[in-house]
């Protein structure tokens, strides 16, 4: 059961990361934001469903979404899928942020 939840949840991420990717082509300006990023891997754990994933910001400001890393993460977030949701649909996502139930650990002024 472990290993099809597994393959089950590396094609979600894939297809996430496809559309992720695409989707940037179509904001030259975002990839340009990302450009910062580069080599950086962020660690999210969604509490609601004591998930983890990874996600990778390659040197083409490709991003990468994985289930495992091996190193330490540069920064790593934590919060219910609930705070997650509310961040990326607000307005003022500095705001939600803090005062949310997200968590974050980490270098995050990469």
């Amino acid at each position: 059961m472990r290993n099809r939840q597994s393959t089950m949840l590396n094609g979600i991420l894939r297809g996430a990361e496809i559309a992720i990717n695409q989707a940037l082509k179509l904001a030259p300006k975002s990839q340009i934001e990302l450009d910062r990023l580069q080599q950086s891997v962020v660690a999210i754990e969604i509490t609601t469903f004591e998930f983890s994933f990874f996600v990778k910001i390659d040197s083409d400001s490709h991003v990468r979404l994985m289930t495992h890393f091996e190193q330490t993460p540069t920064i790593f977030v934590r919060g219910s899928i609930e705070d997650f949701s509310a961040l990326v649909t607000s307005n003022d996502p500095a705001s939600v942020l803090i005062n949310s139930g997200i968590e974050v650990e980490g270098n995050s002024s990469t």
